[in-house]
């Protein structure tokens, strides 16, 4: 799709999307750089828009998650904060 997206989204992520992403990496079947490069496909995207109610929180995991390197990277210990907050946001 292109940038200048003025449709519905074509995929609303969700809590659930999040989770199951985190939950992957935390039992070692995703790897740091899988979870960045989800990410970074997702980031940004005009097509693409987040669960009512949880934009702003989810659109701030989707950035921490696409952008390591200039975050907290991509470990166990902050993707379990990560999804912590998630949890009681």
């Amino acid at each position: 799709m292109g940038w200048d997206w003025t449709g519905e989204p074509l995929l609303v992520l969700t809590a659930e999307h999040f989770l199951t992403v985190m939950d992957r990496f935390l039992s070692g079947r995703l790897t740091a750089d899988q979870v960045e490069e989800w990410a970074e496909n997702l980031e940004q995207r005009e097509d693409v828009g987040f669960a009512s109610g949880k934009e702003e929180l989810l659109d701030e995991m989707l950035f921490f998650l696409a952008n390591p390197s200039i975050n907290y990277g991509i470990t166990q210990e902050s993707v379990s904060r990560l999804r912590q907050r998630l949890l009681e946001g």
